[in-house]
Parts: C-alpha cells; structure tokens; sequence
C-alpha cells in the first residue's frame, strides 16, 4: 500500500475523495441518514486516523459535522 494513503491529501484529492464517496453513497450523513448539501458534510475514517486509519476510499464515510464530532475517534 502506498505512503500516499496515510498522511491527508491536497485540496484537489479531498474534492476528488469526496466526489467518489457522493457517488458511491449519496450526499446522505451516516450517523443520522439525512441528506445534506456536499459541502456540509465532512471526511470520517472508519478506523480512526490515530489507530492506522487511511485515507482510501475504504475507510473513508460522510458525515455531517455533528454526527463526526459526537462520534470523535471511535
């Protein structure tokens, strides 16, 4: 796996992730299943970040900003 998927990406990958993850899952939050414009929603790790999480398409959910501060590193 390359190095690239552990550290956060450039503005343009995150815009690139984010469209993908739209694609794949709707503009819906996970936590609370409402629909939300792209913008309100953010990036979630499914495994956090600071247990080895990535930044692939895998681990990667949105979440409205509410839903991903109550979940935090969980």
């Amino acid at each position: 796996m390359s190095n690239a998927t552990h550290k956060k990406p450039g503005k343009s990958n995150r815009a690139s992730r984010k469209r993908a993850l739209i694609r794949r899952d709707g503009s819906i939050c996970v936590g609370c299943r409402a629909s939300f414009s792209p913008d309100a929603l953010t990036f979630d790790h499914i495994t956090p970040q600071c247990i080895g999480g990535k930044w692939n398409i895998e681990n990667l959910q949105l979440m409205c900003q509410p839903c991903n501060t109550a979940k935090g590193a969980r």
